[in-house]
């Protein structure tokens, strides 16, 4: 008689939050989480970051820690991180050689990163045949899915 795996890994967090330095990695936010399984035993080391919310008022974000077991049974849990050295990012606009799309420069933690046009979305419009004012806003998304809006006002004057 053959009996099927019936039971799911069992994820112990021993605290619900956590602050980790940014420089920590998903090791930093997986440290203390360990999982155990009837019929696996330990699978702590199979444990990852499933993924990750984008940061609330309070520069939170919430992590989904998952794990499977050889029977292909998934446990998932939440924690909620605080990073104790992040800094939002900053970033600059410089404009290309054509002159119709924009590259940046983002700093964060002290390290300046290129942006291509690609990872910039824009939003606004500048009409150049009617004068006046007009604000175009730029919004970069980092890694850490922190976002950052810089905003520019161009003036048509005739």
């Amino acid at each position: 008689m053959i009996h099927a795996d019936r039971s799911y890994p069992v994820i112990n967090v021993p605290s619900e939050s956590i602050t980790v330095s940014v420089k920590g990695g998903d090791a930093a936010i997986l440290e203390g989480v360990t999982v155990s399984d009837a019929s696996d035993g330990d699978l702590t080391d199979q444990l990852f970051i499933e993924s990750r919310s984008t940061f609330n008022d309070d520069m939170r974000f919430t992590a989904t820690i998952a794990v499977s077991d050889s029977a292909n049974h998934i446990t998932k849990v939440t924690r909620e991180v605080e990073y104790s050295d992040y800094t939002s990012p900053q970033f600059e606009l410089y404009k290309n050689e054509d002159g119709n799309f924009y590259s940046g420069e983002y700093t964060t933690g002290g390290e300046a990163i290129m942006i291509p046009p690609d990872f910039l979305s824009r939003s606004g419009k500048v009409d150049y045949n009617t004068p006046g004012v007009y604000e175009i806003t730029y919004k970069y998304t980092d890694s850490d899915i922190d976002i950052s809006n810089f905003s520019r006002l161009y003036v048509v004057v005739y």
